[in-house]
């Protein structure tokens, strides 16, 4: 998604599922092709994604990341806009060859919800994260960047 400013919003997903025994190469070439392919995201690209809209008008922020979930009206005239992405992926089920154990088959869940709050102005001036899904990719070359789980 292209936008103004340098500032952009993409959904992606780059996740990794535990390793079971024997599994370990296959896993850990998909962990490579994915970094290779998408980079990793990570909580600190996530901040600096959040920290470079501080100062900057929700109206476009909204044009990036499209309407918030909830606006929450704040007693001193701010408002809290919120997003909120979760889910939730089930890993393999192996079977040790020659033996009667079977592991993986968790559910495992994710999920993030940002916030951003806003003076009378509309401008964005404190945003917070919250999950165990709130990270972004590194920047690309031409500065803009992606965010997950928002």
């Amino acid at each position: 998604m292209a936008v103004n400013v340098g500032k952009v919003s993409v959904h992606t997903r780059c996740h990794a599922t535990e390793i079971g025994k024997g599994e370990g190469m296959k896993q850990t070439l998909l962990l490579i092709l994915c970094a290779v392919l998408m980079g990793c995201a990570t909580t600190a690209n996530y901040k600096a994604v959040l920290d470079s809209w501080v100062g900057g008008d929700i109206n476009q922020y909204i044009s990036v990341n499209g309407y918030p979930d909830n606006v929450v009206p704040l007693p001193n005239g701010n408002k809290v806009y919120q997003w909120s992405k979760s889910g939730s992926f089930t890993t393999p089920v192996y079977v040790e060859e020659g033996a009667t154990i079977a592991y993986g088959g968790q559910t495992i869940k994710y999920g993030c919800i940002t916030s951003l709050e806003t003076d009378s102005t509309d401008r964005i001036i404190n945003w917070q994260g919250k999950g165990n899904n709130c990270k972004a990719i590194k920047p690309k070359e031409n500065g803009k960047l992606e965010i997950q789980g928002n």
